[in-house]
This record gives C-alpha cells, structure tokens and sequence, in this order.
C-alpha cells in the first residue's frame, strides 16, 4: 500500500513538475540528472586533459608559463554544450555545474598530467553579478572537481573589481585590455600554497584567464588550468 501511494505521488509530481534532459528534453529521466544516457554518451568531449600541447595550451603558451592546461568539451551554439551552459549561468540550474566538475574532476583524476596541485581556485564574479544569480558558476564547477582530487577550493583569494560587458565577440587584444585591472589579489591572499588549478566554464580568447593566472605566476606559484568548455 505505501509503495502504491509513492508511486502515485512520484507520477503526480513529475506530472506538476516534469524534469527533462537539457539535451534531447526527455522526461525520462532521472530527477538528479541533467542529461538522459543517451545524451551524456554523446557529448562532444575534447579528451584535452590527457593530451600535451591541445588547443587550450595553446592559447596560453608561450604568452605565460602555465604547468597544464584542458578543457573537457568543445563548445558550439545550438549544441547541448551550449543548452548545459545557458541553464547553468542564466537558469539558476547550479546542478548543471555540479555534472560538469563531476565529469572534469574524473578526468584531471585520470590523467598524469596535472600533478601536484595544492589548491583550486575558481575565476570570480562581480558581487552584482553574484548578488543576481545567487553562486558563481566557476566555483561549482570547481567543488566538483574538488571530490575526486580531494583538494581545498579557495573562493577567496581574488576579487573581480569591475564589472564589464560581455567579451564574447571581441577579440583577443581587445578583450585583453578589458579585463586587465579588473582582477586583483583579495587581502585574504597568503602564499602556502605552489601550485593552483585555476577554473572557468568557458574559454573563449582567454584573457581573463590569462590575467588572473599573472597575478600568481607574479608571485612565485605555479598555475594549471582547466575549463569546462572551449569554443570551437
């Protein structure tokens, strides 16, 4: 009789409250998960995080000496990259960024390239912006990952104090000169650590990324990045 009534309530809650995959919008569907199986199996993985020299190093080097870099999916309008990243920025979707450090941490786990690092830290977000949507997406990304590398996530040690426009369709040197300055090292700051993962959900020219690893580098500490996605 109980499971009976569980089950009615399970139906009439998916009936009031139905939950689709960001991919293919299914209802069936765990409620837990973001995508259906179908849709997890094919997303566009870049396979980054175990390859020296990818297309995300190479955005960075020789411009600044960074230890690794990765990201774990391409990323293209009108793909489920893009729907995935759309809720977690816009949707307040928060577990969307929960799936995606999940994915990225079993593969910097995995792969023998990222080694010693003592701290990850993800980009900030205007305290408007934070105010708005309630998290900052970069962090989330970043407690993912933080389960499987079983190493602190410092959400202090920078500030973002400026907010700018959108940088999307700029281009690298422009963008560069936008978000120089805007990034600085908080008071909260101290040096005990000798190598950082720096995250973001997107890279686009990397500039921001770009700036925010100088601010370390400067300091003596070794920097590694990863992002969720890169724009293809």
């Amino acid at each position: 009789m109980l499971a009976a009534i569980q089950n009615t309530l399970n139906d009439l809650s998916h009936f009031l409250f139905p939950h689709t995959c960001l991919g293919c919008k299914t209802d069936q569907i765990a409620h837990s998960d973001v995508l259906c199986i179908s849709c997890s199996s094919q997303l566009p993985t870049t396979g980054f995080m175990r390859i020296q020299h990818n297309a995300t190093e190479q955005v960075f080097l020789p411009r600044i000496p960074i230890e690794a870099a990765g990201s774990l999916l391409y990323f293209n309008t009108k793909s489920t990259t893009q729907e995935l990243l759309h809720h977690l920025k816009y949707k307040q979707y928060k577990e969307v960024g929960s799936y995606l450090g999940n994915l990225m941490g079993m593969e910097i786990n995995d792969s023998n390239r990222f080694k010693n690092i003592d701290a990850i830290v993800p980009i900030p977000i205007h305290p408007k912006k934070l105010y708005i949507r309630g998290y900052n997406q970069a962090e989330v990304i970043a407690e993912g990952i933080a389960k499987f590398l079983h190493l602190p996530t410092i959400n202090n040690w920078m500030i973002k104090t400026a907010a700018i426009a959108s940088q999307t369709k700029k281009n690298r040197v422009d963008r560069w000169q936008s978000v120089d300055q805007t990034y600085s090292l908080n008071t909260s700051f101290r040096q005990n650590f000798r190598h950082i993962l720096l995250i973001d959900d997107v890279l686009t020219t990397g500039a921001t990324l770009e700036t925010c690893a100088r601010l370390f580098i400067e300091k003596g500490i070794k920097v590694s990045i990863a992002t969720a996605a890169i724009t293809i």
